[in-house]
């Protein structure tokens, strides 16, 4: 074979590596066209319709969830109307025939579970926001909290696997890139090789300008694109060095594409993974400030439930007369009423027959127009009893600004007023037991003197009386013997003048009248001091015949001119253990309230009504009767008559508690009992039972 040909041979197969270099060099810029469009075309939208996806469904979740807290129903529709939005995201992803089998089964069963998930759950979480108590509703609310949550990862997991396979992509086409670069380097490699063999063998004297080529291909094959091959001359090895040359600045010319689309692919990469990124993290800022607002809501919806007080909810309407809108346990213990107890009449329903509090109007409809108020009621409770009412009413607004409901605080003020009422009672009593011992030490010494002075007059007139009669039998002697006839008469003109023997009749009655009187006063004081005596609250033997005369001295001005009194004390009563000063004022509480009874009868009939008061022995226990013959109890007043704050007295002139701490007195301090009999017209009889022994 001529060198010629063999040189030809030689160029040929540099030539055919060369060409082979450059096809793999063209195929390898195809493919990565290809692969950016369908990065562009399919990946990146994938990946971003899988993410809207996720954020539709838990936007969905969030207004399912308002439309139950805030009890709005729009909130399911609304959730509802986001549904084609999220089947558009899955039907793209589904519509990319590149996405692996692994997505394809995922976006499928998505797409097929979704609607009906959602279609489900709109009717449940509707009727939760309507307040549907249907005993079911919990446990398909937490069935419908399972499927949502699968769901959820099954989003999340179809995301992932995007990402995983974009990122699988990304990186099997740096591999392939290389060795495609690899492949045509060597192959490059091993044809130049073979020419430059051929090429040396059959041209010796050429070696030098081989020697060039050969350097000069070392230099490429290591990455050196830029050392130009300067051979000129006419012959074969000339345009050998010509031909290399330009293969030279061809592969450097795909070499700087190539890393100029590289340099923009990673560009393209990191730009799109930044933007996911943010996505992410303000997604993730999102779900973590909804999980505090949900949260916060059930902190003080637990606080609601929990609290003593009553909480209710009801429309802003111009009376409260429409169904509550929410109702914590505590409005049901503050009224005693049942959970089950229908409002359905407002809350005007809770004052039953009885006519709404002006002040209660008065406080809804200023909360109503914007501002809140607290006022004071009292109402008849749910078993039955009487309580006053601690009722704070605040407006609530709604997005615009307008009051749309009215949010009422409700608390039981029974017991405090009871013990406020008891202890201005006790202070009544003690600032009157102080007045009435003050009174009574003021009394008591010019009370003394007087009867002292009058006491010294009866008996100075008896020896007055003496005297006069040895001076009428000296007259009488003179007259009869006729001396100092001037002397008698003018004694005779004066004892006709001053009336001697008027006189010497009435100056006595005069004095025991005064004593009398005196007398009473005195008997007033000592009891008015034993009244005020302060007891300390200890039980102590107790003669009840003349602690209840005592409380009668006391209270004499209350009946004598209404009742005539009639006693039927037992004179063999024992003493009984009780705290006197405590036993005196119910005594008192009971006489005022028959003396009251029985004006109401004569203030119509005239004349006086009776009181009757007597004691006995009945076995372990003394028995007290205080009967009137007033009016009598109404039937419907009976069942209430020992109730605080009951009174069936005009406003104004009783205070609802005068029987209710004689009850409690009785009852609680001295283990007896407080009843009553009664009849219409007739009246009605107190029945004090305490017992012999402590």
């Amino acid at each position: 074979m001529k060198i010629v040909t063999k040189i030809w041979s030689g160029f040929a197969l540099l030539i055919a590596g060369y060409v082979m270099t450059v096809i793999i060099t063209g195929l390898n810029s195809q493919r990565g066209e290809r692969f950016l469009v369908r990065v562009e075309m399919s990946a990146f939208p994938s990946a971003n319709a899988a993410q809207s996806a996720i954020t539709h469904f838990k936007q969905q979740l969030v207004f399912f969830q308002d439309a139950v807290v805030f009890g709005e129903p729009s909130g399911v529709e609304r959730a509802t109307n986001l549904l084609p939005d999220l089947v558009a995201h899955l039907t793209l992803i589904e519509n990319d025939k590149e996405n692996s089998s692994v997505v394809q089964n995922l976006v499928s069963a998505l797409n097929h579970h979704i609607p009906i998930f959602i279609n489900e759950a709109s009717a449940l979480y509707a009727r939760l926001a309507k307040n549907d108590s249907a005993p079911e509703l919990p446990k398909l609310a937490k069935t419908m909290k399972d499927r949502s949550d699968q769901l959820a990862n099954d989003l999340n997991h179809l995301r992932d696997s995007l990402r995983q396979d974009f990122k699988d992509a990304i990186n099997e086409r740096a591999h392939q890139i290389v060795r495609d670069r690899i492949i045509s380097e060597v192959i490059f490699a091993i044809v130049l090789t073979v020419a430059v063999g051929l090429i040396a063998a059959v041209i010796l004297n050429l070696s030098s300008r081989l020697r060039l080529l050969i350097g000069a291909s070392t230099r490429l094959t290591s990455g050196d694109y830029l050392t130009v091959v300067a051979d000129a001359a006419p012959d074969e090895v000339g345009q050998l060095g010509q031909g290399f040359e330009a293969m030279r600045i061809a592969i450097h010319k795909r070499n700087q594409e190539l890393q100029t689309f590289n340099a923009s692919l990673d560009g393209l990469v990191r730009e799109r993974t930044q933007e996911l990124e943010q996505r992410n993290n303000e997604l993730s800022t999102q779900i973590a400030e909804r999980q505090r607002a949900e949260r916060s809501l059930r902190l003080v919806e637990s606080a609601i439930v929990q609290i003593d007080e009553g909480v209710v909810i009801a429309p802003a309407d111009a009376l409260p007369n429409g169904v509550p809108e929410y109702l914590n346990p505590g409005f049901f213990k503050t009224l005693h009423l049942t959970p089950d107890t229908p409002v359905a009449g407002g809350l005007i329903s809770l004052f039953g027959d009885a006519p709404v509090p002006a002040s209660f109007r008065t406080a809804w409809a200023t909360a109503c127009s914007g501002t809140q108020q607290t006022v004071e009621v009292s109402l008849t409770r749910g078993d039955g009893s009487n309580g006053i009412i601690e009722w704070h009413v605040a407006p609530l607004r709604d997005l615009g600004g307008r009051v749309s409901s009215v949010v009422s605080i409700l608390r039981d003020l029974t017991k405090q007023k009871r013990e406020e009422a008891q202890r201005h009672q006790g202070q009544k009593m003690e600032s009157i037991g102080q007045l009435a011992a003050g009174v009574a030490h003021e009394i008591n010494t010019p009370i003394q003197f007087i009867g002292d002075n009058l006491r010294f007059l009866g008996d100075s007139f008896g020896d007055l009386t003496n005297v006069l009669d040895t001076h009428n039998k000296l007259l009488e002697a003179a007259r009869a013997d006729g001396v100092l006839k001037e002397a008698i008469a003018v004694t005779d003109a004066a004892s006709k003048r001053a009336d001697v023997a008027y006189l010497t009749e009435e100056i006595p009655k005069a004095i025991a009248q005064s004593l009398e009187g005196v007398t009473r006063v005195a008997e007033i004081v000592r009891a008015m001091k034993e009244f005020s005596h302060p007891d300390q609250g200890e039980k102590k033997p107790t003669d009840l015949n003349k602690a209840i005369t005592t409380t009668l001295i006391v209270a004499r001005n209350e009946y004598k001119y209404v009742a005539d009194l009639v006693t039927e004390f037992d004179p063999e009563l024992p003493a009984v253990p009780c705290i006197v000063g405590e036993f005196n004022q119910v005594v008192l509480n009971l006489i005022v309230n028959a003396a009251h009874a029985i004006g109401d009868v004569i203030a119509t009939t005239g004349g006086k009504g009776v009181l009757t008061i007597s004691t006995k022995v009945d076995g372990d226990y003394v028995e007290v009767r205080i009967r009137d013959s007033g009016t009598g109890i109404p039937e419907s007043a009976r069942a209430k008559i020992f109730d605080p704050f009951f009174t069936t007295k005009a406003v104004g002139k009783g205070t609802g508690q005068g029987l209710y701490i004689a009850h409690t007195v009785v009852a609680k301090k001295h283990g007896g009992t407080l009843t009553f009999e009664t009849e219409i017209g007739k009246g009605t009889t107190f029945i004090i039972r305490l017992p012999m022994s402590p």
